[in-house]
């Protein structure tokens, strides 16, 4: 078994890569749907849909153009748009899709960084390849 290194890994919105992220994670769901009969007591279930949806954090830089882009249309009317987003865990994988982020946090402390972490919905097919 081949471990990956994290330190491999990038997000790119579009075709700009987000800078200073740290952290990302993708969670994938299959849903089903109830096909039980009266009279027995087990539950069966069928695969229905599926969706993604995920979050990506680290520090938080306005210079940055990507992530700026990102913040400049959350603050305007941008709330809702589709954007094409690319995750590489490494050489050997990249996820990719469509996504909506569903919010944004900017946090600050005393003596620390400030950081940034945004949750998104995927919407259609999330796709993998070899980076």
């Amino acid at each position: 078994m081949a471990v990956m290194a994290g330190v491999d890994g990038v997000v790119k919105f579009g075709t700009n890569q987000i800078g200073y992220i740290d952290t990302w994670s993708i969670t994938r769901t299959q849903n089903t749907g109830e096909t039980s009969q009266l009279g027995k007591r087990d539950q069966e279930y069928l695969a229905t849909n599926r969706n993604w949806s995920g979050s990506l954090s680290g520090s938080f830089d306005y210079s940055d153009a990507a992530q700026k882009a990102v913040i400049d249309q959350l603050i305007g009317d941008g709330v809702g748009t589709v954007l094409a987003a690319t995750f590489v865990a490494n050489a050997d994988l990249t996820l990719s899709g469509n996504i909506i982020i569903t919010s944004v946090a900017i946090g600050a402390s005393h003596g620390d960084k400030i950081t940034l972490s945004i949750n998104f919905q995927g919407t259609g097919k999330l796709s993998s390849a070899a980076a």
